[in-house]
């Protein structure tokens, strides 16, 4: 585990170019408590695990594997490798995303904010079996639809 990462260097270029919508920090709480935090109550995220590419640090293999903790549990206790989250609108996409990878960031769109099916419903719907990988890290980044529908990538 390494200590919370600061993104403000990275991240104020894009935000002074009003090409961010809204960022999720995924400290405390994993990815389950902090992005329905940006959500309205009739919304949720779809995240495609192996769809996106998403793999975890090895850490979390290991975590997992001390703890017994299931996919849902590692990712609500742990960011599992996501520090932040970046909401954009659709056709600012490719640009924040090409600027993050010219500063070195490893980028991938995750998933999709998309209409909540009930108010019982999970905000946060992990699609597919968490993986381990041996690579750089990324930060994520998500489309708005200008309708008022949450759509598009969560790019790690």
């Amino acid at each position: 585990l390494t200590p919370t990462r600061i993104y403000v260097r990275l991240l104020m270029p894009l935000i002074k170019k009003k090409l961010l919508k809204c960022l999720v920090h995924i400290t405390g709480g994993g990815l389950s408590e902090n992005i329905p935090r940006i959500l309205s109550d009739d919304q949720a995220v779809s995240i495609d695990i192996e769809g996106s590419g998403w793999k975890l640090p090895p850490v979390f293999k290991w975590l997992q594997e001390q703890t017994q903790l299931d996919d849902f549990e590692l990712t609500r206790t742990f960011n599992c490798g996501i520090g932040m989250i970046l909401i954009v609108a659709a056709d600012k996409q490719a640009e924040v995303m090409a600027a993050l990878e010219a500063e070195g960031e490893a980028v991938m769109t995750l998933g999709n904010i998309e209409p909540r099916g009930g108010e019982e419903a999970e905000q946060v719907v992990m699609k597919g079996k968490l993986s381990w990988r041996q690579r750089k890290a990324a930060v994520p980044v998500a489309r708005w639809i200008e309708e008022g529908v949450w759509q598009g990538g969560l790019v790690v």
